[in-house]
């Protein structure tokens, strides 16, 4: 199946782009993580995690930020994400700003 909007009213959060599917949804809070998000939208994802294989779910982040929950017991290197236990951050207020601050974009949704 191909990757598609998650079922049920659209988010109203932070934008999430999958950039090898070339899909951008907006973030809902219904979502755990990014990778429950991902799984909603067909995103096909690599993980391990939920069978207890940690870091299997580590993605580039191309842009944006996301935060932990729970925090991970060993942070990914820098410019990555674990997708099982990540989402965006609460959108902050702030001045202007030349790239959208609530914009993550990350490399998931690789084609097999």
């Amino acid at each position: 199946m191909a990757p598609h909007q998650p079922p049920g009213e659209p988010g109203t959060g932070p934008l999430i782009t999958f950039a090898r599917s070339g899909l951008t949804v907006a973030w809902s809070p219904r979502h755990r993580s990014l990778l429950d998000l991902a799984d909603a939208c067909d995103v096909p994802t690599r993980w391990s995690c939920r069978t207890g294989v940690c870091h299997t779910c580590r993605t580039p982040l191309l842009s944006g930020d996301v935060e932990y929950a729970p925090d991970p017991l060993e942070p990914p290197p820098a410019g990555q994400a674990l997708i099982c236990c990540s989402r965006p951050p609460p959108r902050r207020r702030a001045g202007p700003v030349r790239r959208d601050p609530r914009h993550t974009c990350c490399q998931s949704g690789h084609r097999p």
